[in-house]
């Protein structure tokens, strides 16, 4: 695995990537626009550039004053995008995964060390002359393109250490996909910070286990059970019990997590 770090003096990276992710169990495909933000210290984050610009315009209105009806107005510009956020310490070499349940959680674990194997195949993607190596992460197996063009080993979601920029990267399981639509460097300099609050409370740090049975409960439509743990004074006495049970058997079945 190259060492994923970048020098100092390095300029600031910004790379616009595609997602595609296509249900395995009814074929139902959703899409987002991610952006990969690379700091000069080797730092980055990974999130949906729907979000940061819905956030941005969020936080600038509050700090204008702007009234609600005027800020939601302007933040429904964008579409909403996954929730979840991803930051990587490059001294550490350690990633901060952030999801939203009751409030935000995160989890803190060490970068994988992923064993690439090297390919004959070249594409152009995005412009760039990209060459394949496949890979094992996280019970799926991929195949990666990369460019020697922009030699820094980083990529979208958890795609590190090639010795270039990821262009595009595919699980063979075709539950996956991410594409480069766009490049560029910044002589601004910018800091990748992991968020200590939002929406007013304290992220919460737990275990990886905790934060994919948040993920499943959120996505599967059973809240109830993170709003019990969670949210003091919480009170569900008046919800449809059996209905949400039977709206979470059924999500249940078709759930899929990039992380098998």
């Amino acid at each position: 695995m190259c060492a994923t770090a970048l020098p100092l003096s390095a300029q600031s990276y910004f790379a616009l990537y595609e997602g595609k992710e296509v249900n395995l169990y009814d074929g139902e495909v959703s899409e987002d626009l991610f952006v990969l933000q690379i700091a000069p210290n080797g730092d980055s984050s990974f999130r949906s550039y729907y979000n940061v610009k819905r956030d941005s315009v969020m936080y600038a209105g509050l700090a204008k004053g702007s009234r609600d009806y005027d800020l939601v107005k302007k933040m429904r510009e964008f579409p909403r995008g996954v929730k979840d956020q991803l930051y990587y310490n490059s001294k550490l070499q350690e990633y901060t995964e952030l999801v939203y349940g009751v409030t935000f959680f995160k989890t803190v674990e060490k970068a994988p060390n992923i064993s690439y194997q090297f390919g004959d195949d070249t594409q152009v993607i995005c412009g760039y002359p990209s060459e394949v190596a496949t890979a094992t992460l996280y019970g799926r197996e991929w195949e990666v393109y990369y460019t020697n063009e922009v030699p820094i080993p980083y990529g979208p979601w958890k795609l590190i250490g090639l010795p270039g920029l990821v262009t595009q990267a595919r699980s063979l399981d075709g539950a996956y996909s991410f594409k480069l639509i766009g490049f560029e460097k910044s002589e601004q300099p910018l800091e990748v910070a992991v968020p200590q609050v939002l929406l007013s409370n304290p992220v919460m740090e737990v275990s990886k286990d905790e934060l994919l049975w948040i993920r499943r409960q959120m996505e599967c439509g059973d809240s109830g059970p993170v709003f019990r743990k969670y949210s003091k004074g919480y009170n569900d006495s008046g919800m449809y019990h059996d209905k949400v049970a039977r709206r979470f058997r059924n999500l249940s079945r078709r759930y899929q997590h990039i992380e098998k």
